[in-house]
């Protein structure tokens, strides 16, 4: 048997001849054949070693998709853990969030954006404009040029209005930004601050009235002790003169003190008008205005030229009329006081019309008089503190003052005119205000 034929057909071989010669005829056969056997087992080793290559490049791939699988898993839990924590975050927080599109309006809020503007569910919401929620719209349109210039906006104090139509103060934050295909959309937060804006409002207002209650303080300060010093300084030059006279005049001299004792008197007398309306509540009581200015009257029947004025007095309404007895009081004094005081007493027919209508809302009063008048120049100054509209003027300052600091705390309003030499008309307005009974 040949040696060179191929292994496994030299095996067949002889197995087939059983150790018979190969005959002549079927060599070159059998050599063709060994050959084919040899280039099919190299052909299939080199087939293997590629199969191995191709195998090892499949395991490689096979171990690059899995690490990627396994790098997806982790970043998709990743990613689910993140959109539950900002899923739990927006759906806890305080603030009421939300996304607004120009095209479809609010795309999303979170729950307490339902709480604050008092919504039951997302599709009361849905696709409305976040600028309806604003008290002034016209707010939205400055904050939306905002965000077009700067892309954002910070911190805007906004005056809101809920499902309701309650208004409230939000502090709001917005940030313009655009999704994978270009769409822009505005995601914005809105904090409540109304309990502190109003907070921060009535510590305006305090500190406003504590500015006007040291600048009356110090008005106060100067011009009272000028004030109080001038009647005291002219008793003490008059008991001097008593001292020192010889004529007997002492009739004289006493008239003068007495009228400088009634300046003090009065003037102190308004100081006492002044402390209790600061600081004493507002009262209501059944007012009787017949009788009120008929007890006024009485009070100011003594001052000069008092009874050569003719007082004409109509009361008109039956209904019942409450308010603080006291400080109405003081308005018809003031009033009255002034209209006696500064009256023309040289026409033929002096004269001061007091007329009051009452319905059930509100008392008006009306205090004319064809006296000496106010300048026009002065009429927007005669309710300051210690004003004088006259050089001449024996008064304090403080009567008409002290008039529209009782209407200011009765909730009442004044106004004024008059005509300089023919007289003055002063109209008041305070509102019924039956006691509480509750």
């Amino acid at each position: 048997m040949d040696k060179q034929h191929n292994p496994l057909l030299r095996q067949q071989l002889e197995e087939f001849f059983q150790g018979q010669e190969v005959p002549e005829n079927m060599r070159g056969l059998l050599e063709s054949i060994s050959n084919t056997y040899d280039d099919f087992e190299r052909d299939h080793q080199q087939l293997e070693k590629r199969m191995e290559g191709h195998s090892q490049e499949l395991n490689e791939a096979n171990h690059k998709i899995k690490q990627e699988a396994e790098r997806y898993k982790e970043a998709e839990a990743l990613a689910r853990k993140s959109e539950q924590i900002l899923r739990s975050i927006n759906e806890h927080i305080n603030e009421a969030i939300f996304r607004h599109t120009s095209e479809k309006g609010i795309v999303y809020i979170n729950h307490s954006f339902l709480d604050l503007f008092e919504f039951e569910d997302f599709k009361d919401v849905n696709n409305a404009s976040v600028k309806t929620f604003f008290a002034d719209e016209n707010t939205w349109d400055e904050l939306q040029k905002k965000l077009d210039n700067r892309g954002f906006y910070k911190n805007e104090e906004v005056l809101l209005i809920k499902n309701g139509g309650e208004t409230f103060w939000g502090l709001m934050s917005c940030i313009l930004s655009t999704d994978a295909h270009g769409n822009a959309f505005y995601d914005g937060a809105i904090v409540d601050i109304d309990a502190q804006k109003r907070t921060q409002n009535r510590l305006i207002a305090i500190n406003e009235e504590l500015k006007k209650a040291n600048a009356e303080l110090d008005r106060f300060v100067y011009s009272a002790s000028h004030d109080l010093r001038a009647p005291l300084k002219s008793l003490l030059g008059l008991l001097q003169l008593i001292e020192y006279d010889t004529s007997g005049n002492i009739a004289g001299y006493l008239d003068k003190m007495r009228t400088s004792v009634q300046k003090l008197d009065y003037f102190i007398e308004e100081i006492i008008d002044y402390s209790m309306n600061a600081r004493m509540e507002r009262d209501s009581q059944l007012i009787d205005f017949d009788e009120l200015i008929r007890q006024v009257l009485e009070k100011l029947q003594y001052l000069p030229g008092a009874i050569r004025i003719e007082k004409k007095v109509a009361v008109q309404g039956n209904c019942p009329f409450y308010s603080d007895r006291s400080r109405c009081l003081i308005l018809f004094n003031n009033l009255l006081s002034n209209a006696i005081t500064y009256h023309n007493l040289q026409q033929a027919q002096p004269l001061i019309l007091i007329k009051v209508e009452v319905v059930p809302e509100e008392a008006t009063v009306t205090i004319q008089d064809n006296g000496k008048g106010i300048d026009e120049k002065h009429l927007d100054d005669i309710f300051k503190m210690f004003y004088r509209a006259s050089v001449s003027s024996n008064g304090s300052g403080l009567g008409l003052y002290i008039v529209k600091e009782i209407l200011q705390k009765l909730n009442g309003s004044i106004q004024v005119s008059s005509t300089l030499n023919q007289g003055s008309s002063f109209t008041f307005t305070i509102p019924n205000s039956p006691p509480d009974n509750d």
